[in-house]
């Protein structure tokens, strides 16, 4: 149902996030880091998780990700608005990318996002 990115440091697992794709749209819907590294290395754990995700997000010919928020992810959003992604408002958003956002919000308060393409797909891949 979900795929899961693992970072490694030294031999050690010290980073996660697991995420989903379907209808076009990547959501991540979980993180962690490693509690024990210092904050440098979660840093650059997060950031190599997040364009890890992106490319294969990109590969999927996903238009958008969406990257819930929450406190054991607080390093990923950080790193996350380096990143390019913006606290999503309420503008204005394709139906499925709304539907996408409401079904994330039912867990928690906050999301992020980043657009892949400025073109939508229309037709079959």
């Amino acid at each position: 149902e979900n795929g899961y990115l693992i970072a490694e440091c030294d031999a050690e697992i010290c980073g996660m996030i697991a995420w989903r794709a379907e209808n076009l749209l990547a959501r991540a819907l979980d993180a962690c880091l490693d509690t024990h590294s210092e904050e440098n290395q979660n840093r650059s754990t997060a950031a190599g998780l997040l364009t890890t995700l992106q490319e294969q997000a990109s590969e999927l010919h996903c238009e958008v990700i969406f990257l819930i928020s929450s406190k054991p992810m607080q390093e990923i959003v950080d790193a996350a608005r380096v990143a390019g992604y913006t606290e999503l408002g309420d503008e204005a958003m394709p139906l499925t990318w709304k539907e996408a956002v409401n079904e994330l919000r039912a867990d928690v308060g906050t999301v992020w996002m980043k657009r892949l393409s400025d073109k939508r797909v229309r037709g079959p891949l």
